[in-house]
């Protein structure tokens, strides 16, 4: 191998290793993080789908993990979909501590009796708002919507007043709401 043939890999060398060293590892900075959208879109989560209206941004990294985050001006909804197997008031004091620090305020649901197990006829949306000692970082409110074992939660956050008056969006968006667990094998025993 001749000297020019070394200094000429070695070159090649330099330039992949810079490539991929400096290059590479930048290129999701330099794209897009939010996709405007000009049409209602459907998005996809584990167990569920939410319909996110026309006008509002969509995160590209939150929803390729199946969590999608809309936000329009200084509001930001989120969705999250999981399984509860546990009955309602249990469901509503754990969001309440997750995600107000256990500071918010919880719809009563001692009047109404929890739907069987593996019964996803009945659908129920419980709304929770921050209490009065809650943390300013706490959500304005959120959606938690149940359908048998199947629970999205529906998240808004910014400024209250900006958040009220997009809560017919908002609205919309949790009314939007499919879950489906029949991908789910789920098996209560007990």
């Amino acid at each position: 191998m001749t000297q020019f043939q070394r200094a000429s890999w070695l070159a090649v060398l330099i330039v992949t290793l810079v490539a991929f060293g400096l290059v590479v590892p930048r290129l999701p900075a330099w794209g897009d993080e939010t996709v405007a959208l000009v049409a209602d879109t459907e998005v996809a989560m584990a167990t569920a789908s939410v319909v996110i209206p026309a006008g509002w941004d969509l995160d590209i990294a939150a929803s390729s993990q199946r969590r999608p985050v809309a936000s329009r001006g200084a509001v930001e909804v989120s969705t999250t979909d999981a399984v509860w197997l546990g009955d309602t008031a249990a469901l509503l004091a754990n969001v309440s501590r997750l995600l107000f620090d256990g500071e918010a305020v919880i719809p009563d649901v001692a009047s109404q009796a929890d739907a069987p197990a593996g019964d996803a006829s009945s659908r129920d949306v419980w709304q929770l708002t921050p209490a009065a000692a809650a943390s300013p970082h706490a959500p304005v409110r959120v959606d938690v919507i149940r359908e048998g074992q199947g629970v999205v939660l529906v998240t808004a956050r910014g400024p209250a007043s900006d958040v009220t008056a997009a809560s017919d969006a908002i609205d919309a968006i949790s009314d939007s709401v499919q879950l489906d667990l029949s991908t789910l094998d789920l098996e209560v025993r007990g």
